[in-house]
């Protein structure tokens, strides 16, 4: 398979071998577990990930949310009424 080198590819080095230890280099240190999670939740869940204004930029952009919502229903709060249907 032949391929061709991106312009960003071809700043890491001027030979395949000293692109491909450059290449290798950028991924030697493992990511934190809490980015790891929050890349997996992101990429799961088809959320944008970034900054707090980041999601809500991609948001105008594709017409959707981009970021996660809240899991729970608020709770409802009582009104004097609800209180006198009470069973004694």
């Amino acid at each position: 398979m032949v391929t061709a080198a991106t312009t960003l590819h071809s700043t890491l080095g001027e030979t395949d071998a000293a692109r491909q230890l450059a290449c290798r280099a950028l991924f030697a240190d493992p990511l934190p577990d809490a980015m790891l999670r929050a890349i997996r939740d992101a990429a799961n869940g088809g959320f944008a990930l970034g900054n707090e204004r980041f999601p809500r930029r991609i948001a105008v952009m594709v017409g959707r949310r981009t970021w996660r919502g809240k899991s729970v229903r608020p709770k409802k709060r009582p009104t004097a009424a609800d209180q006198l249907d009470l069973p004694l």
